[in-house]
């Protein structure tokens, strides 16, 4: 499972609704990635509070969406390091084992009461790929690629007026 979520779309079916259009397919590619990357981070963040436990907030909001300069791939990540440079969505997706730095025991607070352990394990958690992946899997993606590729045409078709009441 991994801490962040490559994007990537079959968009020749889009593609074929504009031929013959004067259009850049970077920059076409860039807005489905993007807009397929946005609702795949809107769906993480939707099921965030039902996989974990949402304390400080920290990891929720460090879950970003990115797209390469390219336009080929966009990625769901969440970066939100600990002070000692851990990754907290690494941790979760991978779980880990926690062992006390100096001294025997892990000493911590639950509730009201104070505990010490030798050792904590975290188990691994699938906070991200699974919402993402339903949500690329589902009508709603597909739907919202017809959406931004109606609003790219209509974006040409603008461009391409307004250059003819140019001439």
């Amino acid at each position: 499972m991994p801490e962040f979520i490559n994007l990537e779309s079959d968009i020749s079916n889009a593609e074929k609704l504009l031929e013959g259009m004067d259009y850049k397919k970077k920059t076409f590619q860039r807005r489905i990635l993007g807009g397929l990357a946005t609702s795949a981070k809107g769906k993480v963040k939707k099921n965030y509070s039902s996989l974990l436990n949402k304390q400080s907030g920290t990891l929720y909001k460090s879950i970003k969406r990115s797209v390469n300069k390219r336009g080929d791939t966009a990625t769901v990540h969440a970066n939100a390091r600990a002070e000692n440079k851990t990754r907290y969505g690494y941790v979760l997706v991978n779980g880990a084992d926690i062992t006390p730095k100096n001294g025997d025991y892990l000493t911590f607070r639950i509730n009201e009461n104070w505990v010490k352990v030798k050792n904590v394990h975290i188990a691994p958690r699938d906070f991200m790929e699974s919402p993402v992946k339903q949500y690329l899997n589902s009508s709603e993606a597909q739907q919202r690629v017809n959406q931004i590729t109606e609003k790219y045409i209509q974006d040409l078709e603008k461009k391409a007026q307004e250059k003819a009441n140019k001439k």
